[in-house]
This record gives structure tokens, C-alpha cells and sequence, in this order.
């Protein structure tokens, strides 16, 4: 029974894409404020299967160091996860703070280009990246709710956007310290790392959660 739940779990960040995507089918709509969700759900559900496929199957591409290396496809996501959402924020067009809110997107490609260049090999899992991308998000995050508590009749918490908010503040939380010693664990502790990721993967599953409530919810905006 563990061994099957371990296996459900680590692949949850493929079946759990599902969950958002079946509301969305049902719902036969999409609203202007969600397209960059929609956009993340379908890349996620590509990037994430590949990411997964060549890990539990030990594949061996010619540009990676051994089977199984899939640190690239994991960066990928993290920067156009970044994008997308960073895309969804700027969207909103909230009253406040839409400075801080353009300018964060020069802060991330800033850091990729530095990081990448001296400090880690892009073709392995870059915990640097996903941990600073964690980091903008939440500020992405809290600005919005500073929006939303300064602009509160404006903003109903049944809105679609709020869930997407919610949700993603609860996953960067979480797994901002997971992502940010993530390459360490893996080097020192391996089994712990492992099993540390499946957090994660829990994490991903409740996200997912939330935006399939942003889809139901797409009425109240």
C-alpha cells in the first residue's frame, strides 16, 4: 500500500494537471484573467510528464551527464512558470504598485542570466532558480493582496483570481525552503531529498486544487 501511494504521489505533478483541466472542459469557457492559467496548465502537462518519464525510465539524452537527467526540463518550467504567471499578475491591472509589478520581471531575467552564466549549469537542477523564482511569486502575491485589501469592494474573495492567488501562496510558502536546499539534500542525503520532493508533489496537487476552484468560480469576477 505505501509502495502504490509513493507511486500515485510521484507522479502527481502529471495527474494532478488534470483535475483544473476537466473543470475547464466542463466548463466550455475561459475568462480573460485565467488565459495565462490555461496557457501554464497545458505546457505544465507536457513538461511535467517528459520531466517524470525520463526520470523513472532512466532515459539518456545526449547532452546530459546520465540517464535519468532531467535538471534542464525542471529550469525550463521554473522560467516559463515564471513568465506565465508573472504574465497573470500584470493582467489584473491592479491600481497599486504597478511598478514594483513590471520591474520584477527585469529582477528574474537579471538572475537567470547571471546564475547560469557563473554560478550553475542550466542542464542540472538549479535550486537557485526555483527558489528565487518562489521568492517573486510571493511578492507577486502580497502585492495583490495588498491590492485586494486596499480595493476590497472591488475584489470579491469568490473571484476567480483570488483562488489562483491563494493557491500559489500556499505553494510557494511551502516550497520555498524545499526548493532552496533541494540540490544540497540531494548531494548529502539522497534518500531524504527524494522523499522530501514528494512534499512537493502533495503541494502541487493542492495547487491544482485551487485552480480548478478559479475555473468554477469564473462567474463571480
Amino acid at each position: 500500500m505505501k509502495e502504490f501511494v509513493t507511486k500515485i504521489l510521484e507522479w502527481g505533478e502529471v495527474w494532478a494537471l488534470f483535475i483544473p483541466l476537466i473543470i475547464l472542459i466542463v466548463k466550455k469557457r475561459t475568462s480573460f484573467q485565467l488565459l495565462p492559467i490555461v496557457i501554464y496548465l497545458l505546457f505544465a502537462l507536457i513538461i511535467n510528464f517528459t520531466e517524470d518519464f525520463i526520470q523513472k525510465y532512466g532515459i539518456k539524452l545526449s547532452f546530459t551527464n546520465q540517464p535519468g537527467d532531467n535538471g534542464f526540463i525542471y529550469n525550463t518550467h521554473s522560467i516559463v512558470r515564471f513568465a506565465l504567471f508573472g504574465w497573470f499578475f500584470i493582467r489584473l491591472k491592479q491600481p497599486l504598485y504597478k511598478f514594483i509589478q513590471k520591474v520584477i520581471p527585469v529582477f528574474f531575467i537579471a538572475f537567470i542570466l547571471v546564475n547560469f552564466t557563473v554560478y550553475e549549469n542550466y542542464f542540472s537542477f538549479s535550486s537557485h532558480t526555483f527558489a528565487f523564482e518562489s521568492l517573486l511569486l510571493l511578492v507577486y502575491c502580497f502585492l495583490f493582496y495588498l491590492n485586494y485589501l486596499n480595493h476590497s469592494q472591488n475584489v470579491s474573495y469568490k473571484g476567480s483570481s483570488f483562488w489562483v492567488v491563494t493557491g500559489l501562496s500556499i505553494y510557494v510558502v511551502i516550497d520555498f525552503p524545499i526548493f532552496l536546499f533541494f540540490t544540497t539534500l540531494s548531494l548529502k542525503v539522497k534518500h531524504f531529498a527524494i522523499s522530501i520532493w514528494n512534499v512537493q508533489n502533495i503541494v502541487y496537487i493542492i495547487l491544482c486544487c485551487f485552480f480548478a476552484k478559479a475555473f468554477l468560480n469564473q462567474d463571480h469576477e
